[in-house]
């Protein structure tokens, strides 16, 4: 959490509401992932638009682990047990 302290600080700072600092970084990782893959994958291979295809791959996927702060469980979870909201 001190890491993230340095990205939300001016966030933090200038609205002085921190859920909005909580959910700009959140976005953030998004775009960020999304970029890092982009260098790493364009210094791998030198072709810039398997960089750009691996960046939105990366950043999109469903399956990433760790992606939603959050995540609903969903509805079928629910169902399987009775209905009720465990």
């Amino acid at each position: 959490m001190f890491g993230n302290l340095w990205i939300t600080l001016p966030v933090q700072y200038l609205t002085g509401n921190p859920t909005f600092a909580a959910n700009t970084l959140f976005l953030l990782c998004f775009v960020l992932g999304a970029y890092c893959v982009f260098l790493l994958v364009n210094e791998l291979t030198g072709d810039f638009w398997s960089g750009l295809t691996a960046g939105i791959v990366f950043s999109f996927n469903p399956a990433r682990p760790g992606k939603g702060i959050y995540r609903e469980r969903p509805l079928s979870n629910r169902l399987r047990r009775g209905g009720v909201g465990n």
